[in-house]
């Protein structure tokens, strides 16, 4: 069978199947190419990236993915995806392509799955449960959501048991600070320079349950920095040390309720030396910890109604250069999302939500000069948003 990629790519636009349309299949090998448009009206600024900030502004993008795999048995099947995000030149990112997973692997049937590449960490999935909004919700996790280069997994399933291991090799540019902090104390980190990672996430389902499915999930995780000759940026990153834990409880179809907890303990050089406005200061630590609750209902003929709660508690342990003085500070933000989506039928969605900042004025104060939760965080504001999606 002889196909252009660009033939490939228009068969799949003209199917009406859902996600991914299936290109090529033979003697054991497929081809599917999928992806998505949609057309978002944002009020309010949302994560500081849109161009109206805090006026109305109506954001398009754009998702494309193509995946292949074979069967050479039924113990060994190789596979790879690629996926990319497109947005349109309204926005800050401009209009340009950015990649999103980008992995190959080997499916060994009863004896797990082994992936290596561009991903998330398997803390995602354990975090994953409450990631049931579009735009607002999720503002409690942080790097677990988080995609990056040189990755290597290992999962496995059985009955019900899910148990996950995580390497990641030497990265110079991870992105390891998502929604708790972007910029600390004036010196921004976005990303470091990581000599490796490591993590475990397990879990376990109960089915045929009232209201569906119950599912338990724990994680561990450490990355480790390059040290002073290695990082790029300041402050001198070493480690961090963190743990989650997830529960959910039903299913799309029905009552949904989920919880999801994390606990980060962000370690820096101490001979790392930062000249602040009011005094030039070592950082030792920051700890935060992340709780976000949901519960819903999804209605058999394509109606959801979501909404939750999201607490970040942020604990700084900086000492003064002369150690004549500890500085400790805490700040917790508070958030109430909440979501209505509909489903007109497989291929196309529309949705609206908002998030309520339930934050103390003298926590956003704090955040915005010491954390700058992206710009959002430190306002008191309401944010709204209205969308729809094309999936091919």
């Amino acid at each position: 069978m002889k196909k252009s990629l660009l033939a490939l790519v228009i068969a799949a636009c003209a199917s009406q199947s859902v996600m991914a349309a299936t290109v090529y299949d033979k003697d054991g090998t497929s081809l599917k190419v999928g992806g998505r448009v949609q057309a978002v009206l944002y009020k309010g600024g949302s994560d500081g990236k849109m161009a109206g900030e805090k006026d109305s502004t109506l954001e398009n993008s754009a998702r494309f993915n193509i995946e292949g795999k074979t069967k050479v048995n039924d113990n060994l099947k190789p596979f790879a995806k690629a996926e990319w995000d497109m947005s349109d030149s309204s926005t800050r990112a401009g209009d340009k392509v950015k990649s999103r997973d980008m992995f190959v692997g080997v499916n060994f049937g009863d004896f797990g799955k082994l992936q290596l590449g561009r991903y998330k960490s398997n803390q995602a999935w354990v975090t994953k449960i409450t990631d049931v909004f579009d735009d607002f919700g999720c503002l409690a996790q942080s790097n677990d959501d988080s995609r990056n280069s040189g990755r290597i997994d290992y999962e496995f399933s059985r009955s019900g048991f899910d148990a996950k291991i995580g390497y990641v090799t030497a990265v110079d540019n991870f992105k390891i600070v998502g929604n708790d902090i972007n910029k600390y104390n004036g010196v921004s980190f976005k990303s470091v320079a990581i000599d490796h990672a490591y993590a475990i996430a397990a879990g376990y389902t109960f089915d045929n349950l009232v209201f569906g499915p119950l599912s338990l999930r724990a994680g561990f995780e450490q990355i480790a920095g390059q040290g002073k000759e290695g990082a790029k940026e300041l402050p001198k990153f070493d480690k961090v040390n963190s743990y989650s834990l997830g529960a959910s409880w039903g299913s799309d179809v029905g009552f949904y309720t989920g919880l999801s907890f994390e606990n980060k303990k962000f370690k820096f050089n101490k001979d790392t030396i930062v000249e602040t406005a009011f005094a030039d200061k070592y950082f030792d630590e920051v700890k935060t910890q992340a709780f976000e609750f949901v519960v819903g209902y999804g209605f058999d003929f394509g109606l959801s109604l979501m909404t939750g709660y999201n607490i970040i508690k942020i604990k700084d342990n900086t000492d003064f250069y002369h150690k004549t003085k500890k500085d400790v500070e805490d700040v917790t933000l508070k958030y109430l999302p909440v979501y209505v989506n509909y489903k007109f039928c497989p291929n196309f969605n529309i949705w609206s939500e908002a998030r309520f900042n339930l934050t103390a004025d003298a926590d956003l104060r704090q955040a915005g000069l010491k954390y700058e939760k992206a710009d959002d965080a430190t306002t008191d504001g309401t944010y709204f948003s209205v969308g729809a999606r094309y999936t091919f």
